[in-house]
């Protein structure tokens, strides 16, 4: 299956040090924890504390990979 990556855009307000924050603690504290997350789980994961972190301005911490995890889980 291809998909042709230049039909899709990037939106304007797509905050990608968010972004990689958001992803490096998940995936961090998934390593850590020894746990697996199905990659459709993981992307809503993501995507719920991005929009959170967007929001709030808050710092990301383990507690609320925690709390959000339990969300989609």
């Amino acid at each position: 299956m291809f998909i042709d990556v230049s039909a899709q855009s990037v939106p304007a307000s797509l905050e990608i040090e968010v972004l990689t924050k958001v992803i490096k603690g998940v995936e961090g504290y998934l390593r850590k924890a020894k746990n697996e997350v199905e990659p459709d789980k993981k992307g809503r994961l993501i995507s719920l504390l991005y929009e959170r972190f967007i929001k709030t301005g808050e710092e990301l911490d383990q507690k609320t990979i925690v709390s959000y995890l339990k969300l989609v889980a």
